[in-house]
């Protein structure tokens, strides 16, 4: 048996995340839909509420106060407005080479309308267990304030000013994955002390560990000529555990994953506009262009060359 902490603050491992710096002028609101994904707001100056959308849970955050929606659902920042919300889509990956990007709602408004700025992060985990998911017992958003508390059991201080600088230049996207991922951890702890005192909440997943380490091998080279059997054997277990493990816990097959990563990577390639499509090919595992054609065409629902003009027109547009 493992522990319900364990499974949430070591296997829970995150493989990416995409930081943006919100401002709403006073008298709006913003949707924030994150196809899923964990999502933390951090609480930069002004006031802010945020509540689950179709639902009766409501939190209202500070300077310095975290609000965290871990599985993702669709939820809204609000300045204690009625009118019709912005909606924003978060986890596509920053536009600009360097710094975060700076979203204004409503857009184009003036620095001195805004009355609050919140540092907004989505994450990509490696793995979730469905025995994780048990912890949907306790509430869908979580805050973590300023007020009360020991030290550990309440939002860390920092200095707004210094994050709002670190969100700008070189390295940026580092530094704020590395603030996020430390704020993300406190509020988990923070959620399992407060829903069950402490106490480990013995759940069935034998293989979460080996099943996490499976997955970040396949995101680090997805070019690689996985099998199932070489998955397997990877994290030492044998070829029909691993299979009927990986299916229970992850929800598809070993080699349907692999795709389903492969697929991503292959169109975030050819959005990039560096690499022809041979060399994507390459790049996702396929030595033959024409099944890498066959196999994109079959789950984006149109080819890689067609994909890339479309990719090219969007640019031209924005442009």
């Amino acid at each position: 048996m493992t522990g319900l902490s364990e499974i949430l603050l070591r296997d829970l491992r995150v493989l990416d995340s995409t930081t943006y710096l919100i401002e709403i002028a006073d008298g709006h609101s913003v949707d924030i839909v994150s196809n899923g994904r964990a999502v933390l707001h951090v609480v930069l100056d002004g006031t802010v509420a945020i509540g689950l959308v179709g639902g009766d849970q409501n939190l209202n955050l500070g300077p310095g106060e975290t609000g965290t929606c871990f599985y993702g659902d669709h939820h809204r920042l609000s300045l204690g407005t009625d009118a019709v919300p912005a909606l924003l889509s978060l986890g596509e990956e920053n536009a600009g080479e360097d710094g975060i990007e700076q979203l204004r709602i409503p857009a184009g408004a003036r620095a001195v309308q805004k009355h609050a700025t919140i540092l907004s992060t989505v994450f990509s985990f490696a793995h979730v267990s469905p025995a994780a998911y048990s912890i949907r017992a306790g509430l869908g958003l979580w805050r973590m304030g300023r007020e009360g508390g020991n030290g550990s059991d309440c939002a860390l201080a920092f200095d707004a000013g210094q994050v709002r600088a670190d969100c700008e230049g070189p390295g940026a996207r580092g530094v704020m994955a590395n603030f996020a991922n430390l704020m993300l951890i406190r509020s988990l702890r923070d959620m399992h002390r407060s829903l069950w005192d402490g106490r480990e909440m013995p759940v069935w997943a034998p293989h979460a560990r080996r099943l996490a380490s499976a997955l970040l091998a396949i995101h680090a080279q997805p070019e690689r000529e996985w099998t199932v059997a070489i998955m397997a054997r990877e994290v030492g277990l044998s070829r029909s555990c691993f299979a009927s493990a990986f299916a229970a816990d992850v929800g598809m097959t070993p080699m349907a994953y692999l795709n389903q990563i492969r697929m991503k990577r292959a169109a975030q390639l050819l959005q990039s506009d560096r690499f022809a499509i041979a060399e994507v090919s390459r790049r996702v595992g396929y030595r033959i262009a024409s099944s890498f054609t066959r196999a994109f065409t079959s789950y984006h629902g149109v080819s890689p060359s067609l994909f890339t003009q479309n990719s090219e027109a969007a640019v031209t547009t924005r442009q």
